[in-house]
């Protein structure tokens, strides 16, 4: 990803075509997530009643054992998220989120199994900083 591209994201621009995602790119368009992630994630935590579920779904498309199918179908969803502008502007009270959230439900279903325990431990952690999970919290990781 170069300056340009990297200001684009950062100003709220993006580029539709550079979001589609091909086996052969897989690599840039997982930079376009790392980039682009984790500063939606710090902003808006709170507002999001997803947050998990969007999180471990970035483990999983960072992920190396997670088919290039997979990858792109998560990939795909989370560029959406992070996309400044979308459907619904994530900025309209209740009804900002809800595209959101229904992108990233469609990819969690379609991937089911390739979104592991571990990368929902990883979200949890990522989360709440515990390194460790204790008594109820163990095997649902935030999740319900």
């Amino acid at each position: 990803m170069d300056k340009k591209e990297k200001e684009d994201i950062k100003n709220g621009h993006v580029d539709i075509e550079k979001l589609k995602v091909q086996p052969e790119n897989m690599a840039e368009k997982e930079a376009y997530i790392k980039e682009g992630f984790w500063k939606k994630i710090k902003r808006y935590a709170s507002r999001v009643p997803f947050v998990n579920e969007a999180v471990a779904l970035y483990y999983c498309a960072l992920d190396s054992k997670t088919p290039v199918w997979a990858k792109g179908v998560a990939v795909g969803a989370l560029a959406y998220f992070i996309m400044p502008t979308d459907a619904l502007p994530d900025f309209l009270p209740l009804l900002g989120y809800t595209d959101d959230a229904s992108v990233v439900a469609a990819a969690l279903a379609s991937l089911g199994k390739y979104v592991k325990e571990e990368h929902k431990a990883k979200a949890y952690q990522a989360l709440t900083g515990k390194k460790e999970i204790k008594g109820e919290e163990r095997g649902t990781h935030g999740f319900e």
